[in-house]
This record gives C-alpha cells, structure tokens and sequence, in this order.
C-alpha cells in the first residue's frame, strides 16, 4: 500500500497533539495493511478517516462525543468500521482503526483461502 490516497477530514478544530497523534495511528494502519498487499498489482487504493464532534450540554457539563468512520478501499474491495464515543478523540480513532484492521484482516484470509 505504498501509493494509498489518505484523507483525514473532521480534524481542523484539534490541537497539534491531537492531529500529529491521529496522523501516526494512521501512518502505522497503513504500514501493517501494505503488508498484506506486498504482492498485489497496483491499483487504486485509499484510506477515508472522517471524523465528527458533537457539543453535549448537560447541567454544568459540556462535552464532546466524537464519530469516527473509516473507509479503506484495496484490491480486495471496501472495509469500513466505525466508532464513537465521549473522552479522547485519538483513542476513538485509533479503537475504530483497529476494527478496521481485524475487518482487514478476516477478509484477506478469506480470499487467500479461496
């Protein structure tokens, strides 16, 4: 997955911390996912992390909940996963990559077993 489209949208509002954290989760998908690929023609593959914050007001609380879809799309065909929740938005991305990556995964094995 040398030549993967990554386009992280949803991010703009986040802190330099935050977006340099989420780039390395991603940059580390992609290395694990290229090597399942090492083999395959090239072809068109890209990899979609959109990212949404909600603003939940509650008495004297305010919070964010935040949405995480992927999508990855690679010889095999398309991957998504999704995630969502309230706290830290780098361990939302990085739990919804890792669904992404056992989605991967199990639909690798069973095209190498066909």
């Amino acid at each position: 997955m040398k030549d993967i489209h990554i386009q992280i949208t949803g991010i703009h509002d986040e802190d330099d911390f935050v977006k340099e954290g989420i780039d390395k989760a991603v940059e580390s998908f992609v290395q694990k996912a290229g090597e399942l690929f090492k083999k395959c023609d090239p072809c068109e593959q890209s990899l979609d992390v959109v990212v949404k914050s909600y603003n939940v007001s509650g008495g004297n609380d305010k919070r964010s909940k935040y949405s995480v879809h992927t999508r990855l799309q690679t010889p095999i065909g398309l991957i998504v996963s999704e995630s969502s929740g309230f706290g830290k938005l780098l361990g939302i991305v990085q739990e919804c990559l890792n669904k992404l990556e056992r989605e991967l995964k199990q639909k690798h094995d069973k095209t190498i077993s066909k």
